[in-house]
């Protein structure tokens, strides 16, 4: 009697190990999952950053373009102002043209929500496995494109500065 209290005791152990295991991997899935959503969530902030910021250089490059076009200063200006001028008006169209080529994404990511519901017979922790991994691949795929944008707003950032530039210029030596 005192082994099938041994052996029953046991396999309770081992059974509420396997209890304790099974709901650690649920928990462990959970947290996964719970994480890759808040770097979702963080990666598509920082790519809705870089478009507002996209959006603020090419909406003043353009009124500056806009504003140098109708005027016309170089009417009135020495040749060598006018070589100035010429420098800041293409690059202010160099940052026109990244700022447009990189406010639009030419690789975005996209899930396939249908996936899900093929695999809806699996059972609820391969779907949750499956579906956490596809959510950090989804998120590391935002977070390429968010950097890729925040190099592009820091090159048109260069570009607007120094076209700005080369605009006193030219306005001093007129």
């Amino acid at each position: 009697m005192n082994k099938r209290r041994r052996t029953s005791s046991s396999s309770l152990r081992e059974s509420a190990r396997k209890v304790s295991k099974e709901s650690q991997r649920k928990l462990n899935l959970q947290l996964a999952l719970n994480q890759a959503n808040e770097e979702l969530r963080e990666a598509n902030a920082h790519r809705r950053m870089a478009d507002t910021k996209t959006y603020t250089v090419l909406s003043v490059t353009l009124v500056f373009f806009g504003l140098l076009s109708s005027l016309r200063p170089w009417v009135g200006m020495t040749a060598t102002a006018r070589v100035f001028l010429a420098a800041a008006l293409g690059l202010y169209v160099g940052v026109i043209g990244i700022g447009v080529w990189s406010y639009f994404p030419r690789n975005f990511p996209a899930t396939n929500a249908r996936a899900i519901l093929e695999d809806l017979d699996r059972g609820n922790e391969l779907l949750m496995k499956w579906t956490t991994d596809k959510l950090v691949e989804f998120c590391d795929s935002n977070w390429r494109i968010a950097l890729e944008k925040g190099y592009w707003i820091k090159v048109t950032m260069v570009l607007f500065l120094v076209a700005t530039l080369l605009l006193g210029i030219s306005l001093i030596v007129h």
